[in-house]
């Protein structure tokens, strides 16, 4: 269906709070017949990418680049050349 970000926290002992960015996929579940969510690939603390970090994710999804550039808000910077 459609791939998105989510954001996750994580309440630390001191009582700080920390973000982190998943990917997140809507799918059909034809045995409880609704839409469900599942996790699909852990971002960090940041919702921008390395176009080499990007790739790896794609690879392990068994998706294209492209299919992974038009993940709503999620940003690929490309790879500094060096």
């Amino acid at each position: 269906m459609g791939m998105y970000i989510a954001k996750t926290f994580q309440r630390r002992a001191d009582g700080s709070r920390r973000e982190y960015y998943i990917i997140r996929e809507n799918y059909w579940d034809f045995e409880q017949k609704r839409q469900r969510t599942r996790y699909v690939a852990y971002l960090g603390r940041s919702k921008t990418l390395s176009l080499d970090r990007a790739k790896k994710i794609a690879k392990k999804l068994g998706i294209g680049l492209d299919d992974l550039r038009r993940v709503r808000g999620l940003k690929i910077k490309p790879t500094p050349p060096g």
